[in-house]
Order: C-alpha cells, then sequence, then structure tokens
C-alpha cells in the first residue's frame, strides 16, 4: 500500500510537466495499451505496443528488458508510463530507445542501462516531448541525446550517471533540461550545439570529469541556479565547468547570448561572471530553487522510483 501510495504522488508531480515541454499531453488521454511480456518483441511486449500511436502504454510486468535492437517511437500522442509497474519498476538495456520524428510523446519512471549507443535518442525533428522521472545510466554513446531539429523539449528529473557523453544537444529549438542530476559524467551536461532558446536550471552535476555544461555555434538562453561539484579529474581546472565558446576562428562557432546566473560552485569559484546577457532569456516558467538548496530536493524525488539497487547507491554518494 505504501509503494501504491508514494508512486500515485509522483505520478501527480510528474503530470505537472514545466518548462518548453509543459503542453505536451502524449497519450495520457488515450486507450490503454498493456505490456505484459518482457521479451524483445511478440504479444504483449513493448516494442508491440509502441508499433502505432495515440496510446497510453502501461505496465503490467516488472523486470528488465533486455533488446536486441533499437525501438523506434515514430508514432504520435504516446505516454510511456513506468509509474505503472509492479514495485520493481522497468529497466531497458542494451539498445536505445530512439524517438524519432514524433510529437506528444512522454517517457517517465524508467530505467535505461547499458545501451552499447544511446540509453535514450530525440531526433528528425520530433516535437514536444518529455522524458521524466528516468534513470539513464552507463550508455555506450549518450544518455539521453536530443538532436536533428527536434524542438519543445523538457528533460526533468532524471539521474544520468556514469556516462562519458552524458547528452548532446545539436539543431534544437525550445530546450528545458531542470532539476536533473548528473553524477560521474564525463562531459556534455550538456553541450549545446546551435540551439535556439534553452534553460538550464536546477541541476546538480557532481564528479564530472572533462567539462560541465559547454555552449556554442550560436546557442542562446539561461543557465540558472545549477550546482556544481569538483570535477574526479584533479588535472582538470575548475573553470572548465561551464565553457562559453568566444573568440574562436570562426565566428560561427561562437555562443550567442547566454544569461548565467545564481548558480554555485565548483568549490569558491564563480561561475556567473561568465554570463554574455543581461537579462534572462524569455522562457516558460520552472519552479526554481536556490542554487544551495536544490540537491537535497533532488535526492528525494530524482529517477526512477522506487529506487533500485544501483540507483541507491548513486545518491548515496
Amino acid at each position: 500500500m505504501l509503494i501504491l501510495l508514494f508512486s500515485h504522488s509522483l505520478f501527480a508531480e510528474a503530470n505537472s510537466c514545466q518548462g518548453y515541454g509543459a503542453d505536451t499531453r502524449g497519450g495520457d488521454d488515450s486507450p490503454i495499451v498493456e505490456v505484459t511480456s518482457l521479451a524483445d518483441s511478440g504479444p504483449g511486449t513493448l516494442r508491440t505496443a509502441l508499433s502505432d500511436g495515440n496510446r497510453r502504454v502501461i505496465f503490467k510486468v516488472g523486470g528488465t528488458i533486455e533488446l536486441k535492437s533499437r525501438i523506434e517511437v515514430k508514432h504520435s500522442r504516446i505516454t510511456l508510463d513506468g509509474f505503472t509497474a509492479p514495485a520493481q519498476g522497468i529497466t531497458i538495456t542494451k539498445m536505445p530507445l530512439a524517438i524519432r520524428g514524433a510529437s506528444n510523446v512522454i517517457v517517465r519512471n524508467l530505467r535505461f542501462r547499458d545501451s552499447v549507443d544511446d540509453n535514450i535518442r530525440i531526433h528528425e525533428k520530433s516535437r514536444n516531448i518529455v522524458i521524466d522521472h528516468c534513470s539513464c545510466s552507463r550508455a555506450g554513446d549518450g544518455a539521453i541525446d536530443i538532436t536533428q531539429g527536434a524542438r519543445d523539449v523538457t528533460v526533468s528529473w532524471c539521474l544520468l550517471a556514469e556516462t562519458d557523453k552524458v547528452m548532446l544537444v545539436d539543431s534544437v529549438t525550445n530546450l528545458s533540461i531542470h532539476h536533473n542530476l548528473f553524477f560521474k559524467d564525463g562531459q556534455r551536461h550538456p553541450q549545446l550545439h546551435n540551439v535556439r532558446g534553452f534553460d538550464v536550471r536546477n541541476n546538480v552535476i557532481r564528479q564530472w570529469r572533462v567539462y560541465g555544461i559547454r555552449a556554442r555555434a550560436g546557442s542562446k538562453g539561461n543557465i540558472i541556479n545549477n550546482f556544481f561539484g569538483l570535477s574526479s579529474n584533479p588535472d582538470k581546472p575548475l573553470n572548465r565547468a561551464v565553457i562559453i565558446v568566444k573568440g574562436a576562428e570562426k565566428p560561427e562557432a561562437n555562443a550567442g547570448a547566454i544569461f548565467i546566473h545564481g548558480n554555485v560552485g565548483p568549490g569558491k569559484l564563480n561561475m556567473n561572471v561568465l554570463s554574455t546577457a543581461s537579462k534572462p532569456y524569455a522562457c516558460p516558467k520552472v519552479d526554481t530553487l536556490p542554487a544551495s538548496e536544490v540537491e537535497a530536493k533532488l535526492r528525494k524525488s530524482v529517477g526512477a522510483r522506487p529506487l533500485d539497487t544501483a540507483d541507491r547507491q548513486y545518491l548515496s554518494h
């Protein structure tokens, strides 16, 4: 009973999406399709459930779905609702979940681990996409990559861990990345390349190895009230926590105007002096805490719930 009440509470929180994806309705009001098998393909599987649109996909089984090939979500008005799974939840592994040219798609409360490529890929002009309360770790490429003309995307309340190139964002319009915890990743927290309108706020970035956030190629937006921990690599200077490309040999490589404010760390370093804009970029509302308070909030809610052993270990650090 306690688990059901806890899941219901998180379901309500996930349904109140904020940021650029706030208007995304997915398939919440659509017919229900049940996943009853953990197999890669066939009747009752996730692959079959996602073979068409206009549906809310729920889970009658819990455990690990080991994919033999990537699943492509090419249809619209879909909610992939991991809050409905039994207590152990759902883990998707080995291959990516790719949202390709679809609109109005919500993915929530699922774990994605150990893909040979990206864990989640959003590309080919997909729009109105929400990735919420998911755990993404140990990807062969990106934990969540967003590219190729995607727009109106929110990534929120996710735990992204132990991935080298954690989040590539390339040629995207209107992106919110808020209330996520990045832990022991290498770089791209995110990397913003040609992103027209981004809002990165209230994230925690700990034990990064190469750099934290990097913006370039005309990207413009906000970096607000994030907390940066120290790098796990003593050879990397702390000022690589935020890299704003300017003064490049080719002008098109430089970032656009970026408002940087209210961030804390790493250490005593003040990354807010890197701001190149005098006021915030106009964007949809996201409830925002002071950077010094955000980690305590994230530890209580971030990632797919209830936590499994791996996620408990990440958050225990």
